[in-house]
């Protein structure tokens, strides 16, 4: 399955991005929402084009994604782009998911996400509203078989008796 991934990914144009490569693997921390922690972002791939700047992130999946599917993932990209848009204030930005679809015949599909400022704002404001609730004490765990083995909260939400 590697290999057929891989050589599909080295076939497809998003293995030989256009512009100068910024940042591979970058990783900004920066305050974005006044009263919460900074905001610590690790962007797969930042690149500087003619007339914007890119930052795509690479995701795989086991079904190919669907327009929708990269809207509703959007919300990460869009709180990227808040600490992005400071690096090259002359450029506007393109945000982008680059999905890998490993199946028996894999497939590489590149989805933009439109920037608009009333999903950044509800984006901040989620954000803004989990923070106020952690530093509250709310708690509800959420367990997840992909999440929970990195997770810092690992521990208060299996002591979590309801």
């Amino acid at each position: 399955m590697a290999e057929r991934v891989l050589t599909v990914f080295m076939q497809d144009e998003a293995a030989r991005p256009v512009g100068q490569i910024i940042g591979i693997e970058e990783q900004l921390q920066e305050s974005v929402i006044e009263g919460c922690p900074d905001l610590l972002a690790r962007l797969d791939l930042l690149i500087e084009t003619d007339d914007a700047v890119v930052v795509t992130d690479f995701k795989t999946s086991r079904s190919r994604w669907s327009q929708e599917q990269a809207d509703q993932a959007g919300e990460q990209l869009l709180l990227y782009s808040e600490l992005v848009k400071h690096l090259v204030p002359t450029k506007p930005l393109r945000l982008e998911f680059v999905v890998l679809t490993k199946t028996k015949s894999p497939s590489i599909e590149t989805y933009t996400v439109a920037i608009d400022q009333q999903r950044v704002d509800r984006s901040r404001k989620t954000v803004e509203r989990v923070w106020r609730g952690i530093e509250s004490g709310l708690f509800f765990p959420s367990p997840s078989m992909m999440n929970c083995p990195s997770c810092p909260f690992r521990e208060p939400c299996q002591a979590w008796r309801g």
